[in-house]
Formats: structure tokens, sequence, C-alpha cells
């Protein structure tokens, strides 16, 4: 299941099972704001200088953004009785993040990275040719009610799921042809054709429910809704359809061609006896006029009109900016290769340089039609130190504008990963000494461990905060490696366990069973006995492994103790007492051993 709460726009996810801790999000993306609050939408208009209704095109750009303070988080759980007092909340920490621009009657846009961390910023652009289009565009701008323009965001993230009591098994290369064959390619469809296509891939035994000891089709609703969470974040990317204006929006999704081959190398669902961490995703969407909510929006300040000159058909001029101004720490330099025809110019980006570059070259024009050639192809290449892998460099895909300007988004290549290693509220430091906590990452495709970090957690620190730098975070599965050491006079294991974890790592002190004990001393005469020894024993497997704790009472500690041990065989009950009493006046007595299946003794039988 998925533990997703809703309450005014904010959305919150509980990061581990039957823990406090909880995600928020922004349901609805906005508009970024400028420092007088108007908002990052613009509408460029390129016209004619002799004939100024004579419109050559148009750039629509816009810079979006999932906006939650922590205190909006808080006021929000405070009203949302799903959320229990004194829940932890943080915000949602991305995997990978898209948006994508819908606008009506355009063909469909191809979706934008995110920046996958902090409020997930994107910036669009949309070229309009058409001047019919530009001049509805601009007509409607005026009424944002009226703007058939959307915003889907599809954020990815890791979401910690508990041993399940069935698994989900398949070649997950067949799944999506299997969707493909069905679907085609670019397909609209709604969420609830995706449900009904979840149960008839089970139906088809394209995708099995592994199950023990009961029947497969005891959990049919189960694995379906489970495949359903799968399809959606692997195969399908959210849009917001506008037929026209007058219509009502339909949101749905749409099945892409993807390129990717490693779907099989990826944990998608749940395991038997294991911690699972697996790709979730979420949907934030919102209309123009929702875009515009808390903005102080002019529409004589949003719509520009630029009048073209000569040197704009003669060159060719594109404005190359970071969205991000402000390259994280760990960034040494960006790079920017810019081919238009067989013309390449690179220019760098570094801390100490991060205004705007120009690229600028004669114009190529098409033989046949004489018309300008606009697409400049373009990719970046970012530079960075880090503690795990050293000097590193990470190369964008290609991209294509035939716009003006474009905006580099360095930080979509990267994500800043900060995991929290806590224990819980109710750990017992009285058990053990410390807890050894390594995170690791291992790359799917080499199957190579690499320790990012450890550390030891004790009852001085029982919580640490960790960040570091990782490219392509979806190309990983996290394990976490524990290794528990008992206190002295302690009846408990060293445990050591390895589980795949997400950035919350919480501990937890019972790893087993417990063998309790309630031992009381009520009856006892201390006026004659001066105190009492109890050395309890308790034989916890087969290996012959011996658990004690040694317990001493007297006059002033008559509180009843408990032995707790662990108990990794539930069929051995047996503890072992062995007794030995102290009195005023000294006698030799042997120890008193006795053999109890018992939840609870009184010793004051015993002497």
């Amino acid at each position: 299941m998925r533990n997703i709460y809703n309450m005014d726009k904010i959305g919150f996810i509980q990061a581990i099972p039957d823990s406090l801790i909880y995600y928020y999000y922004a349901t609805q993306p906005r508009f970024s704001l400028y420092p007088d609050n108007s908002p990052a939408i613009q509408l460029q208009v390129f016209r004619n200088p002799l004939k100024t209704t004579d419109n050559y095109h148009a750039m629509l750009s816009m810079q979006t953004e999932l906006f939650c303070s922590h205190e909006q988080a808080q006021a929000a759980a405070r009203t949302n009785r799903e959320i229990p007092p004194g829940a932890q909340l943080r915000p949602l920490p991305a995997i990978t993040s898209t948006a994508t621009l819908s606008i009506a009657q355009f063909a469909l846009m191809p979706a934008s990275n995110t920046s996958s961390s902090g409020q997930q910023r994107c910036y669009m652009q949309a070229r309009l040719s058409q001047q019919h289009d530009i001049e509805l565009l601009t007509a409607m701008m005026s009424n944002p009610q009226t703007v058939p323009i959307s915003i889907s965001y599809k954020i990815d993230y890791l979401q910690q799921l508990a041993p399940a009591t069935f698994e989900l098994q398949a070649d997950w290369h067949k799944v999506y042809t299997c969707l493909e064959t069905e679907l085609g390619v670019n397909c609209f469809i709604f969420s609830a054709q995706i449900k009904n296509l979840s149960e008839e891939i089970l139906s088809r035994n394209v995708v099995n429910i592994i199950v023990r000891d009961t029947d497969p089709q005891n959990y049919i609703a189960q694995a379906a809704e489970e495949l359903f969470q799968i399809l959606l974040s692997e195969f399908f990317t959210p849009i917001t359809l506008i037929d026209n204006p007058q219509s009502s929006p339909r949101f749905g999704f749409y099945f892409q061609k993807l390129s990717v081959t490693d779907f099989n190398l990826r944990t998608l669902s749940a395991k038997f006896t294991q911690t699972t961490v697996v790709k979730r995703s979420i949907y934030p969407q919102a209309l123009f006029a929702e875009l515009l909510n808390g903005s102080h929006y002019q529409p004589d300040r949003a719509i520009i009109y630029t009048d073209l000159t000569d040197h704009f058909f003669t060159h060719r001029k594109v404005a190359i900016n970071l969205l991000n101004p402000q390259l994280d720490d760990n960034i040494l330099a960006v790079s920017i290769l810019m081919c238009y025809g067989d013309i390449e110019k690179i220019f760098f980006f570094s801390h100490d340089n991060v205004d705007t570059q120009c690229f600028e070259t004669f114009v190529i024009k098409e033989p046949h039609t004489q018309k300008i050639s606009f697409p400049v192809n373009y990719s970046f290449t970012l530079y960075f130190e880090n503690a795990v892998c050293g000097q590193s460099e990470v190369t964008s895909e290609v991209m294509q504008t035939s716009l003006a300007e474009i905006y580099l988004d360095v930080d979509s290549l990267f994500s800043r990963f900060s995991f929290m290693i806590e224990t819980s509220a109710h750990f017992n430091w009285q058990w053990y000494q410390s807890v050894q906590v390594t995170i690791i990452r291992q790359n799917i495709y080499q199957l190579r461990d690499e320790i990012l970090k450890s550390f030891v957690i004790t009852a001085l620190g029982s919580k640490i905060e960790f960040s570091t730098l990782l490219l392509n975070p979806n190309c990983y599965h996290f394990y976490i490696e524990k290794i528990y050491t008992p206190t002295d006079n302690s009846p408990h294991l060293e445990k050591k366990s390895r589980h795949s974890v997400g950035q919350n790592i919480l501990l937890n002190a019972e790893l087993y069973p417990q063998r309790k004990l309630q031992i009381f001393t009520e009856n006892v005469n201390w006026q004659i006995v001066k105190k009492v020894s109890v050395f309890a024993r308790y034989l916890c497997n087969q290996q012959g492994v011996v658990l004690q704790q040694k317990f001493t009472f007297n006059k002033d500690t008559i509180t009843p103790q408990l032995f707790s041990a662990d108990q990794p065989d539930p069929t051995r009950k047996c503890i072992e007492l062995r007794v030995l009493p102290e009195y005023h006046i000294k006698q030799n007595l042997k120890p008193i051993i006795f053999n109890t299946d018992a939840d609870t003794i009184d010793i004051s039988t015993l002497i």
C-alpha cells in the first residue's frame, strides 16, 4: 500500500512502514516568482517592424516549481487526521523529476528534466510559428482562466516496503512489449485504463504472482494495485490535455517509446523476507490559472512585443544561461557545446563566471526554400569532485532549440542525496552499546559495492545526517549494513544485517522476538536476607549460544526486574535461574538452580 495523504495542496508520504517519518510535497506546481512577486511567465512576440500586425513567430517561456515550506507542511499536518501528532516532517527527496508542458491543439511536447533537489524548478519553452496561434494565445493571456496551458510533474522517489506476503515475477521487457503492442506510442490513456491493463496483464500471466502456501488468486487485487504503481513509474508520463479553451481538462498519462534496457536489473516490487526499496512516483499538476496562485500577474508585463531587425535575419543568436546561477560546491566547471550546421563552439561556466554567454554566427538557409534554419543542437558537461569517486564528469543528452535563449539545468544531471540515520524513540541503549552503520551504493550494471560512509551510533550520538552528490541516482541501489554490539551483562546477540534502504534510516533495538521473564522479590524477609543475586541463563538456539544476565536485589532495590533475551527460536522457552542469597548471618550456601517456562517468578519461593 502507498501511504499517501493530501491536505490543503500538500501531500504526505509515510517514509518507512510503521514509523513517524513523513515526507511532504506540494501537490500543485506554480510559476516561480521574481522579487516583485510577478510570475516567471513570458510570451515574446517577434513581429515585422513595417507591419506590426504581422507576427513572425513567438516564444513562450516559463519557470515552474513545487514550493512547500516546512511551516506550511506543519499547518497541513495538524489538520490531517492521518498524520499522527509528533510526526517528523521532511521534504520529499526526489531521485528524478520531469515536467511536461501542454498547450491546447499543439503537438505533444517532450518532458523536461527538472532539478531533483530543492523545489524541482523547471524552465520550459515553446515556439509558436502560426499567426493564428500567436493571436489566440496573446488574447487569452489577458484572462488566465481561459489560457489552455497546463503543467504536469512526475516526481520519482524511493519508497521503503516491509517484507511482503506475495511477489511479482516478470520479464519486464515483455511487459513493456505487451504495453507497446496494446497501446502504441504516445497514446493518451487514463489511470483507470492502466488499472484495467494491470489486471489483464496478470490474467495473461505476463506477470505472475508468487505466494507461499496459499492460493495466488487471493492476492489478485493487491497484486494489480502494486503492478499499477510499477507501470506508472516505469512506463508512463503524466499529462493534462486541453483539447480547446472551452473544454474541460483531462488528466491522464501517455505511453512513451523508451530506450531503457535495464528494467530487469531493477528492484520494482516488494520481496518476501527482506525490506525492499522501490521507485514510486507522484504527479502534481496545475492549469494556467492555478500556476499563478500567490503571484501578481499583469498581462501587459507578461506579453512582450519585439520588432525584428535585419540582424535577426542574418545572424543566428542564442543566449546561454544557467537556470541556477549558484553552482553546487562540488561542481568545478560546466562546458556547453553548441552546434549549428558545421559550426561548433564551446562555452564554460564556473563559480567565478556565471553570467549569460552568447552563441552567435551567420544564419544557415534551407537550400530550396531559402528560409532560415533555426535549430541549434547543444549539450553540456558537468565536471565535479566527489568524496567517493574523486573527479568525475557527466554529459547531458543532445538537445535542440529554435529559440533565442536557453537555460541549462545543471541540477538535473545529479542529485544531492541526504541520508538521515537515527534511532527509534524507544531504542533501548541498555541492550546495545553501539551500532555500526555503513551506507553502500551498488550500480545496477556493475553490481559492485561502493561504501559511501560508515558511522558508529551510540547513546551519545543517536542521530546523524550525511549528504553526498550522486550522478544518475536512478541507476543505483542503496543498501545499509548494520552491526549491533550488545552491552556487557546484556542477553542479546551480536547482529549483522544488510538490506536495501531509502534516504531515511531508522534503527530499532528489538531485532528478534523476546523471551521475557519478570522476576519478583515480594515476600523476601530483608531482615534476614542481605541481598539476592540472580543469574538468568537462556539457551537461545541449537548452536548452544547462551544468553545471560545478572540481577541483584536488596532492601533498597526490590522493584521487579525484567529478563528480556533474544529469542530466534520461538520453541525454546526454558530459562535457567541460579539464585544465590546472602544472609546477614553468614552461611555457606550453594546456588539454588531452577528451570522455568513461566513468564513471571517470585524468587522468595526458592530461598
